[in-house]
């Protein structure tokens, strides 16, 4: 009996594990109300091309249409300013996973949607400034 409520258990923490490094956590509890707002930086962190380019056509799981309007445009943001796979590679690596590990470590459980794009599209705008800067360092793709 203990074994299987141990394994159940940790096959939850491996799922919950593999959804965070993926991108997946907004899918995985989409169903919740009290989703943290830091789980919507983590859809875009670590999103991949297809996924992000999923979110920006609407396709957001869950009912909360606030926070499906609030994926669907960032992801749509995020998806021109890194204007392709490796540039959404190179984005996400120096601005979207500080972002994500920022809010984490501030304890923003809280985060409001409109918290959220104005923290995103703020480190877009700071992407968008050092791609187009002509003293830009080189991106180390």
């Amino acid at each position: 009996m203990f074994k299987r409520a141990f394994q159940s258990v940790t096959e939850d923490m491996v799922e919950e594990a593999q959804a965070t490094v993926t991108g997946g956590l907004l899918e995985r509890h989409a169903d919740r109300d009290d989703l943290p707002g830091w789980v919507v930086v983590n859809a875009l962190a670590h999103g991949d091309w297809a996924a992000l380019t999923r979110l920006a056509a609407g396709e957001v799981p869950g009912r909360d249409r606030l926070r499906a309007a609030t994926v669907t445009f960032l992801a749509g943001e995020t998806l021109a300013v890194a204007g392709s796979p490796a540039g959404l590679a190179a984005l996400q690596r120096a601005y979207l996973l500080p972002l994500e590990l920022g809010l984490l470590h501030a304890g923003s459980s809280s985060l409001p949607p409109s918290a959220a794009v104005r923290a995103v599209r703020g480190q877009l705008a700071r992407a968008r400034a050092q791609h187009r800067h002509p003293t830009a360092a080189p991106q180390d793709e």
